[in-house]
């Protein structure tokens, strides 16, 4: 004996609305998953590249400085910024205007520039081996380099050295 399904007369489709009410919530949050993900996608690849820059402004200023050490020819740009017209700042009131030096690193997705800055001279006392000391004219000096990337992270680093000269 074969039993009859009765199907109702007048269906009332509530498996339809949960069914879409349950895929929209699914696609609200497939949406913000991809947004999250985005999201993180650059905020490490700006933090890779603010580190990229920072990392190419300390060593233009390492390649500055080993540059002046080299020889004393090299310092000329330390003896132009001596000359160089004074800037009214209340802060550093020797402060000289900043000379533009010639940049060491270089690449094709970076903008570099390094300036220099002479902050005045003071005397200072030398000690040499422990046998013998004397008084120096020490010439203090900033440098500042910033190195921009083409995605726009920049870092601008400033290095302090002092070159010193017997009175």
């Amino acid at each position: 004996m074969l039993s009859r399904i009765q199907i109702p007369k007048h269906q009332q489709g509530a498996t339809l609305i949960v069914a879409l009410v349950f895929l929209l919530i699914l696609t609200v949050a497939g949406v913000t998953a991809v947004r999250l993900s985005t999201t993180s996608e650059h905020m490490a690849s700006n933090s890779q590249f603010r580190g990229s820059a920072f990392q190419l402004a300390q060593s233009e200023l390492k390649a500055q400085v080993l540059n002046m050490s080299a020889n004393i020819a090299n310092r000329q740009p330390l003896l132009n910024s001596k000359a160089a017209p004074l800037e009214a700042r209340p802060r550093f009131p020797e402060r000289r205007a900043a000379l533009a030096l010639n940049t060491r690193i270089a690449a094709p997705n970076l903008n570099q520039t390094t300036n220099v800055n002479s902050l005045g001279g003071v005397d200072c006392l030398i000690f040499g081996d422990g046998t013998s000391s004397g008084k120096f004219n020490c010439e203090q000096f900033e440098l500042t380099a910033r190195s921009t990337l083409t995605s726009g992270a920049f870092s601008e680093q400033v290095s302090g050295l002092v070159m010193s000269t017997p009175k």
